[in-house]
């Protein structure tokens, strides 16, 4: 028990207790400045979504459902990739600072998106994007039709592949 209150403690969960089936999103700044322990912990309630405490008379589950978003540098000062090659990190420094992220971690994250730097008068000039509301009404038009199909939860609740393909009814190749 010990482990998932440090959890909480280094992540900021505080003590308020969730609703059954309460899903919630941790935003993980700077990624690799949380202690290697931290992270490793993880892992078990982003692959199951349940976290497991096992003592000598008993073992017990206790959901745990997350989004996990992460952000983080290239590398310790942030300059590693920058076109004007500012970063003066040594290549050492750079393998330590990546390496507190394990694969097994990194396997569980879905979807890694690198951003280049994008120059201040760049995005004072950046068009308008979609309104919440379009964003919004994208959302629901997509969450009618997972339900019309008669899948009942997120794609990201699926528990096997058997399980997806049979909802999802993913079709076969194209000829």
């Amino acid at each position: 028990m010990l482990r998932i209150v440090a959890i909480y403690e280094q992540l900021g969960g505080g003590a308020r207790r969730r609703k059954r089936g309460e899903q919630y999103s941790w935003f993980l700044d700077e990624l690799p400045e949380f202690r290697r322990d931290v992270l490793e912990s993880l892992r078990q309630p982003l692959e199951e979504g349940a976290v497991t405490i096992a003592r000598a008379k008993r073992t017990l589950v206790f959901p745990a459902r997350c989004r996990l978003v992460a952000a983080m540098n290239p590398c310790p000062c942030g300059y590693l990739t920058d076109p004007k090659g500012r970063c003066r990190c040594p290549p050492a420094k750079v393998a330590a600072y990546l390496s507190k992220l394990s694969g097994p971690l990194l396997d569980r994250i879905d979807l890694h998106v690198d951003v280049p730097a994008v120059p201040f008068d760049v995005i004072g000039r950046a068009p308008e994007g979609e309104s919440s509301a379009q964003i919004r009404a994208r959302v629901l038009k997509a969450q009618a039709w997972r339900r019309k199909r008669g899948q009942q939860h997120s794609n990201a609740q699926l528990r096997s592949k058997e399980h997806c393909q049979r909802i999802l009814r993913l079709p076969g190749p194209r000829r």
